[in-house]
């Protein structure tokens, strides 16, 4: 859990966005917008601290596109969102040249070769945005950030998620920036 709690927290790499839309539905008329509850495990009770970090930065970046907010059954989007991470492991093995005479035993060797091999173990955090059309139930849109997170920035996590929601909302189809962002 202290993972997903330090989602996108981290200032040395950047969000990796990627995006998927109908291409049929007219984004221009969007006008208002309403956030569903986050998707959460059946273990946990109440919001956690990242989704309310997310929340804050969706309805933030959605009213400075010019959204306004409204109850889910006036608004003509539905925005949900989740927020997952996944411990990994990158292994690396590569040749660090050749040692010639090599003595072992009362022996003296030809050639060595010599290898070395890191093991780079890591946290990705996924954050998956869906814009859902009320009228249909059907998803018009999804974006998706990804990173690597680190725990040493904890304290720059609403900075980051911020940035994050920014880039990955900047892949909706016909949408500009807001005026003081360009």
């Amino acid at each position: 859990m202290l993972w997903i709690t330090l989602f996108l927290v981290s200032c040395a790499n950047t969000t990796k966005v990627t995006s998927d839309f109908n291409k049929q539905y007219a984004f221009e008329s969007i006008k208002s917008f309403s956030i569903l509850p986050a998707i959460k495990s059946k273990d946990l009770q109440g919001i956690s601290l990242v989704d309310q970090r997310v929340q804050k930065a969706l309805k933030e970046e959605l009213t400075a596109i010019g959204l306004s907010e409204r109850a889910s059954d006036k608004s003509t989007i539905l925005v949900s969102f989740l927020v997952t991470s996944k411990d990994k492991t990158k292994i690396r093995t590569y040749n660090t040249g050749l040692t010639y005479g090599a003595y072992s035993h009362y022996r003296y060797g030809g050639v060595v070769w010599n290898q070395q091999v890191d093991v780079y173990e890591y946290t990705e955090g996924q954050l998956i945005v869906d814009f859902i059309d009320p009228e249909t139930n059907h998803v018009i849109w999804r974006g998706i950030g990804t990173r690597v997170i680190y725990d040493s920035d904890k304290e720059k996590s609403e900075e980051i998620i911020s940035e994050s929601i920014k880039a990955i909302l900047a892949t909706v189809p016909g949408w500009q920036p807001p005026e003081n962002e360009r």
